[in-house]
């Protein structure tokens, strides 16, 4: 039977206390493995698909309304990635090297915005993955419906080559004679910080709507 500590019948060991014999003077209980759940533990109420995973890192599909963090006195819980992704990740292989005691995500996304989303289950993962964020290596590519005709502005707009060139889009991308609108306007961040950021964004279809601005709906990316 698992001894139950009464608090009012134990001390504060010192240094230079003695200890005899049948004394107990701690207890270590494993609550679970640190990466999955325990069995007491509440899934997160969202779906979280897993699209690609293995034993160092995971792409996982964020659905739109949910934070990435949860954020101190935010009162986000448990609506929030990093607490669902330990129920629906698998634990990294016997043997893996610098686990990461829960799965972390490298990279963040909006609360509006869906998409695909990394998320680092060992340290080199996570160390690698960011490096390659911060050298531009990995990209993201956001789709939007927009409501509307978006005006396009002569004054910032680029070719492809110069899109290409400021690493906003890769080759797939830089077809001949296509034209971009350039956004390059520091944004500041959750601490108040101004950081650069640079976004090319083109218009590629639009279908007509009544009930939209000007009559239209734009697919912009």
């Amino acid at each position: 039977q698992r001894t139950i500590f009464d608090a009012s019948k134990c001390i504060r060991a010192r240094v230079k206390d003695r200890v005899y014999p049948n004394d107990v003077v701690c207890e270590q209980a494993r609550m679970g493995n640190a990466f999955y759940p325990t069995k007491d533990g509440v899934k997160a109420p969202f779906e979280l698909p897993v699209v690609f995973e293995d034993s160092h890192f995971a792409i996982v599909n964020k659905p739109a309304g949910v934070n990435v963090n949860a954020h101190r006195k935010s009162g986000t819980g448990r609506m929030c990635v990093r607490a669902a992704a330990p129920y629906v990740l698998k634990p990294p292989a016997f043997g893996t090297v610098a686990i990461i005691r829960r799965p972390s995500p490298v990279h963040r996304l909006d609360k509006p915005t869906s998409g695909l989303l990394l998320i680092a289950k060992t340290k080199p993962a996570m160390v690698d993955l960011t490096r390659q964020f911060k050298e531009r290596n990995i990209r993201k590519t956001y789709t939007a419906i927009v409501n509307g005709d978006p005006k396009e502005c002569d004054e910032h707009t680029i070719t492809s080559k110069e899109a290409h060139d400021l690493g906003c889009i890769d080759d797939r991308d830089a077809g001949e004679g296509m034209r971009w609108q350039l956004i390059d306007e520091p944004l500041e961040d959750n601490n108040k910080r101004m950081k650069s950021a640079v976004t090319v964004w083109r218009s590629r279809r639009q279908v007509d709507c009544p009930e939209a601005v000007d009559g239209v709906l734009t697919l912009a990316a």
